[in-house]
């Protein structure tokens, strides 16, 4: 179930990433403006969280990348990647995540949404899968 449930959760982010995507510019004000960054920094996050999880779990990397919302059954079936380009698939995300998510949240009710520290901790993690010490030291 650990495919299906990661690529559920693809789906799902791609889905917050369109609908940000379509959003962005048309907010009254900054604030609102941030907002959406913010929320498209988180789907970002777990859509480069799953991806993770996926490169690591299956076909030594080579998976297939989504990174839209399929719209008729043909868009489901997707060719295998490479494992280098799920890995800078993710990354990228990470890296989009990682400035763009709070170091905190202030509310209490927020404990256990993504931050920057998450964000941190994934892609070091992943320099170090790769080998790439010096970077994940940073």
């Amino acid at each position: 179930g650990k495919w299906q449930a990661l690529y559920k959760g693809i789906f799902r982010a791609n889905q917050v990433i369109a609908a940000c995507d379509r959003l962005m510019g048309t907010f009254a004000n900054q604030a609102d403006e941030e907002a959406a960054v913010e929320i498209l920094a988180q789907a970002r996050f777990f859509r480069g969280l799953f991806y993770f999880y996926l490169h690591n779990s299956f076909n030594e990397g080579a998976v297939p990348i989504s990174d839209f919302v399929p719209e008729n059954e043909e868009d489901f079936y997707l060719p295998i990647s490479p494992a280098e380009d799920v890995r800078a698939f993710f990354t990228a995300d990470l890296e989009f995540a990682l400035p763009n998510l709070p170091g905190a949240w202030s509310n209490a009710n927020d404990n256990g949404r993504a931050t920057a520290g998450a964000a941190a901790a994934v892609l070091g993690k992943s320099y170090l899968y790769a080998k790439e010490y010096a970077t994940a030291a940073t």
